[in-house]
């Protein structure tokens, strides 16, 4: 039987976090902890704590290891608490470990805890592993309230990742019907009609975007005009922003030059989380003028105002009219001599690797390799130099190759995309997974090669092996769920057959 002293100071740790006083919370349990080091009730008010403020900054990793750590104790004190192993697999889902999190929703099934929230959460992080298990799972929710908007959503995502475009479109649409604002569903809707390339719906349901996302809310300029809608600009002042990923800003800022051929003065203003595409727009000629980042909304001058993302719809883009697929960013070239000069004085092929997402935890891991050595027999290659441009997670592979790999590191280089951009310039070819820096290869014009995963991004469609959106970019895809041999080697196949007709 527990003492009243411990009792007392759980009690107290809960009513400071129930007032908001986190520290004091924290210091409470700890405290509790010093009585008691074997009760799980102190270790379930840490894990909740931990896990809430890391489900609110999913930056801090520190937070998601305390979360973890005292959710696994509460487990290794009491192994049989369903809701526990819920909880746990929601806070691993939100990190992007979807095997674990898998692990602990069907130990919770398991367990008994049958409710709907359980197997459409379950289901959605399956679909990332297995999309026919994710949609047996959405269909046990849906058993269990047949009215619930996010399964058919689910459903509707784990269908489009499996090309069955026809259920896919059909579960979106109920979706919708059931929650008139669930922008996600509209936004995916979108994405489904892009993959199956009929931009002509896509556009309309793509900018449902900014009904209730926060992330992209928050990336808004602070700036009172209207949004362009498509009429005359002739005379008139436009401010072009930014609010989605770095390729997709790279990808979609080919349609500021054609604002400018349309009459009107552009000016480009970055949010602070992409001033490193600030000295590359610059450096290119985009007709527009590029803001600094800190400039103050207030102090912006314009007439009406647009999101780069948006202008492929007010500009009725279809797959055959995508402007400037050649080249549209230049590389200053200054820096390009010097990266010449100092990483490329050499007669060999000139080939660049990216195989992690810069931060995978974040920015989707089934898009990453997660192993170097997927390119080690391109390494080998007699007459071949290799480059890495990798930043952020996966550099440290680096410092493991074997004796016979050489790969030329030049991420640690980079401050900022211009530096990117330079050495891209000095390459033969770039092969890298789905990230920014394909993008950038295909503005500059330069030959790339992506390796995609099985669920990918909407721009690259289901079916086509040459980019709609850039001429020097062609797409190898995984055939099976997560699995990269196939697609690396068919790379290395048209790799080698391409050093072979170079030595010829």
């Amino acid at each position: 039987m527990r003492s009243n002293s411990v009792e007392e100071t759980i009690s107290k740790a809960y009513d400071y976090y129930i007032a908001g006083n986190i520290d004091k919370a924290i210091s409470c349990y700890r405290e509790a902890l010093s009585q008691d080091s074997n009760y799980a009730p102190i270790y379930l008010g840490l894990a909740l704590i931990y896990g809430n403020m890391y489900i609110q900054n999913t930056n801090d990793k520190n937070l998601f290891i305390f979360a973890k750590k005292n959710y696994e104790k509460v487990l290794q004190l009491q192994p049989n608490l369903p809701k526990i192993h819920a909880d746990l697999a929601y806070i691993l889902s939100v990190k992007g470990d979807f095997e674990e999190s898998a692990i602990h929703y069907k130990r919770a099934l398991e367990l008994g805890l049958n409710n709907a929230e359980i197997y459409y959460n379950a289901g959605a992080i399956i679909s990332e592993i297995n999309c026919d298990e994710a949609i047996e799972y959405q269909f046990k929710a849906l058993d269990l309230e047949p009215d619930k908007a996010i399964i058919y959503h689910n459903l509707g995502y784990a269908y489009m990742a499996q090309k069955r475009v026809v259920e896919a479109e059909w579960y979106y649409k109920k979706a919708i019907t059931l929650e008139p604002e669930y922008w996600e569903a509209y936004v995916n809707l979108a994405n489904l009609y892009f993959l199956n390339k009929q931009y002509n719906k896509a556009w309309d349901h793509y900018e449902y975007r900014f009904l209730k996302n926060i992330s992209i809310k928050n990336r808004l300029p602070n700036i009172s005009k209207p949004i362009w809608d498509g009429s005359s600009l002739i005379g008139k002042t436009i401010c072009v922003y930014c609010e989605q990923g770095l390729g997709d800003i790279i990808n979609f800022i080919r349609y500021v030059p054609v604002l400018s051929k349309l009459g009107a003065k552009v000016i480009l203003k970055l949010h602070r989380d992409y001033s490193s595409l600030e000295k590359l727009f610059k450096d290119s000629n985009l007709k527009a003028e590029i803001l600094d980042h800190s400039l103050d909304d207030e102090n912006i001058e314009c007439d009406t105002l647009i999101s780069v993302m948006s202008l492929p719809h007010r500009l009725k883009t279809t797959i055959d009219n995508i402007p400037y697929k050649d080249n549209y960013l230049k590389a200053k070239p200054e820096k390009v001599t010097y990266y010449k000069n100092k990483y490329f004085d050499n007669t060999d092929f000139k080939l660049g690797i990216v195989w992690n997402c810069r931060n995978k935890e974040v920015n989707d891991k089934y898009r990453s390799l997660n192993d170097l050595s997927y390119f080690y027999p391109f390494c080998k290659l007699a007459n071949v130099q290799v480059y890495s441009l990798q930043k952020g997670d996966g550099v440290d592979d680096l410092n493991n190759l074997p004796d016979d790999i050489n790969i030329i590191d030049l991420g640690y280089t980079f401050n900022d995309f211009s530096d990117t951009a330079a050495a891209i310039e000095n390459l033969d070819l770039l092969i890298s997974i789905d990230t920014s820096v394909p993008h950038l290869a295909g503005a500059l014009g330069k030959p790339a090669w992506i390796l995609l995963s099985y669920i990918h991004s909407w721009r690259w469609t289901y079916d086509l092996k040459i980019s709609p959106w850039y001429n020097s970019i062609k797409l190898f895809r995984q055939e099976q769920q997560n699995v990269w041999a196939h697609p690396v080697q068919e790379a290395y196949e048209h790799f080698k057959s391409l050093i072979q007709s170079r030595k010829n």
